[in-house]
């Protein structure tokens, strides 16, 4: 290898210096005149120091973590309003003797404590004949829905025209909804929350809260698939 392709392959990169650089943090310390010659420009305030560039940065970084902790708890306190919506639809759906009360009171509190302003409550024909108007052909259901039938858990999102005909009786203007399985698997049919918001329903929602409506009516309405 020549001498010339020695040197460039010992040439340091801007990456090199930087790991250096993160390795010995007291590097400035101990050659303290280099600071004299180093030029931070700032497109703004144009030539800065190094203290004056350091501090722009802590005060950067402080500025993200309060509105990092402001977010938290926002979110902290959207929770526990959700939680206490949550018990309140528990509670008051827990008395319930038989479907008509229990779909009826379901409806209520939905739109009640939730604000739900579309509600489609789908009960499979086979389990529940004979026992309410509000049954249906699950295996259709399935077949329209395909990847979107929730076997196990809450489904959030947009819906094509075919599955939101089939979701909702009359035509309504639902832009999103939230898709919740009654059952181990959907078996006992579906509960589909509808909102005029496409962005109301989100796949990248979190569905904890949905969950536990879902399971809870899913014990609910097991009463009366014996």
């Amino acid at each position: 290898m020549s001498q010339a392709e020695q040197n460039n392959n010992s040439k340091l990169t801007a990456e090199d210096v930087a790991d250096y650089l993160k390795d010995n943090v007291d590097f400035f310390q101990q050659n303290s005149d280099l600071l004299l010659t180093m030029n931070f420009t700032d497109q703004h305030n144009g030539s800065i120091s190094l203290v004056e560039r350091q501090m722009q940065g802590l005060r950067q970084r402080s500025k993200e973590l309060e509105e990092e902790l402001h977010q938290v708890i926002r979110n902290a306190h959207d929770n526990e309003q959700l939680l206490q919506q949550t018990i309140g639809l528990s509670l008051s759906l827990i008395p319930c003797e038989n479907i008509e009360s229990l779909t009826t009171s379901l409806f209520m509190e939905l739109k009640h404590l939730f604000d739900i302003e579309f509600q489609s409550l789908l009960l499979d024909e086979i389990v529940f004949a004979g026992k309410t108007n509000l049954t249906v052909n699950m295996d259709a259901i399935k077949k329209t829905l395909g990847d979107n039938f929730p076997k196990q858990q809450p489904i959030c999102g947009r819906l094509k025209s075919a599955e939101k005909d089939i979701l909702f009786k009359a035509d309504v203007p639902v832009k999103s909804v939230a898709i919740l399985p009654l059952g181990d698997k959907g078996e006992l049919g579906l509960l589909v929350l509808g909102s005029e918001d496409p962005t109301h329903f989100d796949p990248e929602m979190g569905d904890l809260f949905l969950l536990l409506i879902s399971d809870m009516l899913s014990r609910l309405f097991k009463r009366y698939s014996q």
